[in-house]
């Protein structure tokens, strides 16, 4: 065991993990895209049970609507900077 660890790579001391190579430009636009598409999902729901009567089910698409489209809208103002 010692003499596995002698000949082990050494990590660099300001490293915090592996570099993989990623672009941090890549998913710029997708936790926009997905909140949006999510927020826009929950508004379709809440109109179409609120047009057939089910306002229970309308009010609580209406609040995951808001919640996500809080997520959206701090996804777009984070992609802005």
């Amino acid at each position: 065991m010692l003499y596995q660890l002698s000949y082990a790579p050494r990590l660099q001391r300001d490293c915090i993990g592996p570099d993989l190579g990623h672009d941090l430009a890549v998913g710029r636009y997708a936790m926009p895209t997905l909140f949006s598409v999510l927020t826009a999902a929950f508004v379709v729901i809440a109109v179409s049970s609120w047009s057939h009567g089910q306002w229970v089910i309308a009010v609580a698409a209406v609040a995951i609507g808001l919640w996500m489209g809080s997520f959206a809208w701090a996804a777009l103002r984070r992609m802005r900077r």
